[in-house]
């Protein structure tokens, strides 16, 4: 009877080959399942990450947001809030200047001079002090103080134009040089200073014709033909510290206008104060400023009324 041998080596190899490919397919089972699960994480990481950078540029676009309001807040602030600061100090609201000039003068061959010497020497004086005071918007009032003594050689040399027009004499009963009150006006302006008006007691001679190198006896030119020669009233007025009103006006860059009433004659005894209205001047000037050649320039016309004396 024949039996039916196996060799041990071929069923050992069966064996080890069955038992390899039942791990081989859980190890394959085990490696497939961690590549779904990277997968999946890697998914929800960037749907996370997609998520973050919308959320922050929601909040960047927010923050940017707040910087401009708070850029517009503080520009609208800011002013009000230097203007309390500077309301708070009583003394920002005033500014103080002033000057003295002294001046020494003379002649050779003068037929005024006494004792056959035929020459002069003469001296004078003149303080001046300007008390400005800014009321913000509700506008500005200035007072200048000036006194003086000594006329210099203006007695001396006979001339149409005085060789000393910084000369001002303000004596007392006592001989004594006093200050006084030379201009108090008050001024108010609007619209970025291009409308305004000035009332009060004023030197109408700086009012209009003005000149940037020649109005200014202290420090540019001497004789009162460089200074402020009014060939439009003759006789001058009898002083040119009166009371005055001036209403100007600017619409636009190239043009201004300004109108100028003052009472500049003296009833007799009485001043310029008395009657106000009777012997007035009344001014009015348009002033051109086109920029010609990149140089400013000013060409003025002006007229007037003078009611002296009729």
């Amino acid at each position: 009877m024949k039996r039916n041998v196996v060799c041990p080596g071929i069923v050992g190899c069966l064996v080890l080959f069955f038992l390899l490919t039942g791990f081989g397919s859980v190890f394959a089972g085990g490696v497939s399942s961690r590549e779904e699960q990277l997968e999946r994480l890697v998914k929800q990481l960037m749907e996370q990450n997609r998520k973050l950078g919308s959320r922050l540029e929601s909040v960047e676009k927010q923050l940017s947001v707040m910087r401009q309001e708070e850029k517009e807040r503080a520009s609208e602030v800011s002013p009000a809030g230097e203007a309390d600061a500077q309301e708070s100090h009583w003394y920002n609201r005033f500014s103080l200047g002033g000057g003295v000039t002294g001046l020494v003068m003379g002649t050779l061959g003068d037929a005024d001079s006494m004792e056959g010497v035929r020459s002069t020497q003469d001296a004078s004086y003149t303080m001046d002090l300007n008390l400005d005071t800014d009321f913000a918007k509700w506008g500005k009032v200035f007072v200048h103080l000036e006194g003086g003594d000594g006329d210099g050689l203006n007695n001396d040399v006979p001339s149409f134009s005085v060789p000393n027009y910084d000369a001002y004499k303000t004596a007392t009963a006592l001989d004594q040089s006093a200050l006084t009150i030379s201009e108090a006006f008050y001024e108010f302006s609007f619209s970025d200073d291009r409308y305004g008006f000035d009332i009060g007691k004023m030197d109408i001679s700086v009012l209009f014709d003005e000149n940037e190198v020649a109005g200014d006896e202290t420090t540019q030119f001497l004789s009162n033909i460089f200074v402020k020669s009014m060939g439009m009233n003759i006789p001058e007025p009898d002083n040119f510290y009166c009371p005055a009103f001036m209403l100007r006006a600017q619409p636009v860059d190239l043009m201004e206008f300004k109108v100028i009433g003052a009472s500049v004659n003296a009833h007799g005894e009485d001043s310029v104060w008395h009657n106000v209205f009777d012997d007035a001047m009344i001014a009015a000037q348009v002033n051109i400023m086109p920029r010609l050649l990149e140089r400013d320039g000013n060409y003025r016309f002006y007229g007037w009324v003078d009611k002296r004396g009729s």
